[in-house]
């Protein structure tokens, strides 16, 4: 069996064109993985995620990773707009 049939199979069909939806824990999970690469410290990125999480699950119960994902995306956002307006007025 050849790379292609065996990706297939694992993956099984897609459709040209059309991307899976990735959930709340997909894009966190994309981001933590980008984060460490690029020298962050794995325990930092999950003790900010879990503090999260703590904060909000008994209010989003299925969509916590959802909230999740969107409070860390407004802190980094947040974080580094700070940098570019500090920056820019210098």
């Amino acid at each position: 069996m050849g790379g292609t049939e065996l990706r297939a199979e694992i993956h099984g069909p897609r459709e040209i064109g059309v991307e899976k939806k990735l959930t709340g824990l997909d894009r966190l999970l994309a981001l933590r993985q980008g984060l460490i690469g690029a020298g962050m410290k794995a325990e930092v990125f999950d003790n900010a995620q879990n503090a999260i999480k703590r904060l909000h699950e008994d209010q989003e119960g299925k969509n916590i990773w959802d909230r999740v994902c969107s409070e860390m995306t407004s802190v980094f956002e947040e974080t580094l707009n700070k940098v570019a307006s500090s920056s820019s007025q210098n």
